[in-house]
């Protein structure tokens, strides 16, 4: 059953700024069989129980965001499960099978399991018009891949395939099919557009509780001062450390990381220094990386003490002001909530909370009015 989104009477006009999704309509992804949700905002909190598909929502924003790249479905961070590809690759005479990949990896994708029905992400983009992702899985006998830049081709033998077919107004139609070949390893092939290269359909990065690299981190960071805004990472880092006196991306251990001076003889890795601030500093990096982008960052809650999160919500929505980027984040907490509602005011935000049952998938979307409402009776509302 098809069960779109529920407004909260009186919703106001959504802050909007250029390169934002306005709306998006998620079908048989994960536990979302149909999910509608409107009046999307620069920064969006949501809520809802266990299953509900909050995780979900990020994951099939992150799909949509890579406009058909192939290699997300082997991407540990858009498919649950997927390290065991990389940890089988480094363990000689172990090989993942392709059946293996369609029933652990590929099949919890499709809602129900059901490989029969296509998984379809559509959203409203204030600036790029109407995008739509389409994923399906498919059994076929043989595929043509391109070698080299001669022309030729090659013939592989499949049985398993996950294809992708990105549909915009810039890009037109790109379709793409990843599976294991007979040696078990990953191919990724784009094979229905001119663009040996295309690009994302806006910048996007999905920040979870997996998946973290404090080398990507300590790169990332030198980029950042590469373009001369190392400043605002170290300001914004300073709200849970205000000892923190400067922070560099260093490799004198043998490997990139990033270090940070808070008074002591020597510089310290900033990883020694609590999980907090080396949280803190992959959001902001992430941030000015996806200028007109977006950053889906799930359960929130988990990444800072309750006592500087009215003040992390500050600098969040000062950043994402500055960079235009917009933030779609995940929780379970009231104290989250009230923390946003504190630090940004009652239309600084939108708030929706997702709901999962037997008739299907919906969401709710608080005006300001409502959201107020909800904490002055200490109403329920996650």
């Amino acid at each position: 059953m098809a069960v779109t989104q529920t407004v909260a009477p009186n919703a106001p006009a959504t802050e909007q700024a250029s390169g934002m999704l306005q709306s998006v309509h998620i079908r048989n992804f994960r536990g979302l069989k149909d999910l509608e949700i409107k009046g999307l905002g620069r920064i969006n909190l949501f809520a809802g129980r266990n299953n509900s598909g909050k995780t979900a929502l990020l994951e099939a924003l992150s799909l949509l965001a890579g406009a058909g790249w192939p290699d997300l479905a082997f991407n540990p961070t858009i498919v649950r499960g997927a390290e065991v590809l990389v940890e089988s690759a480094a363990v000689p005479g172990l090989q993942v099978s392709g059946g293996g990949v369609r029933e652990s990896l590929w099949k919890p994708m499709f809602h129900g399991l059901d490989l029969e029905e296509k998984i379809t992400v559509t959203a409203e983009h204030a600036s790029l018009g109407e995008l739509l992702l389409e994923v399906d899985f498919a059994r076929q006998k043989n595929v043509e891949i391109n070698v080299g830049n001669l022309g030729s081709k090659s013939v592989a033998s499949l049985q398993d395939t996950l294809g992708f077919a990105f549909h915009s107004e810039s890009t037109g139609k790109v379709t793409s099919q990843a599976f294991l070949d007979e040696q078990g390893r990953k191919v990724t092939v784009y094979t229905g557009n001119t663009d040996p290269d295309p690009k994302p359909s806006f910048p996007a990065v999905y920040l979870g509780g997996h998946g973290v690299s404090h080398i990507r981190d300590a790169v990332s960071l030198g980029e950042v001062r590469r373009q001369k805004q190392g400043a605002l990472v170290l300001a914004a880092l300073k709200i849970i450390e205000p000892r923190l006196e400067s922070i560099e991306d260093n490799s004198a251990s043998g490997a990139p990381m990033i270090w940070g001076d808070i008074g002591f003889a020597e510089l310290m890795p900033l990883s020694a220094m609590g999980d907090g601030l080396g949280r803190a500093a992959r959001l902001f990096i992430a941030m000015l990386h996806v200028k007109d982008g977006a950053v889906m960052v799930d359960e929130i809650e988990n990444w800072f003490h309750y006592s500087v999160v009215p003040r992390m919500w500050e600098a969040i929505d000062q950043v994402s002001r500055d960079f235009n980027v917009q933030i779609f984040a995940t929780t379970h907490s009231r104290e989250c909530v009230r923390a946003a509602y504190k630090a940004l005011g009652e239309d600084g935000f939108v708030y929706h909370r997702l709901h999962a049952d037997d008739d299907g998938n919906r969401c709710v979307t608080y005006d300001p009015i409502a959201l107020s409402g909800s904490f002055h009776h200490n109403f329920e509302i996650r």
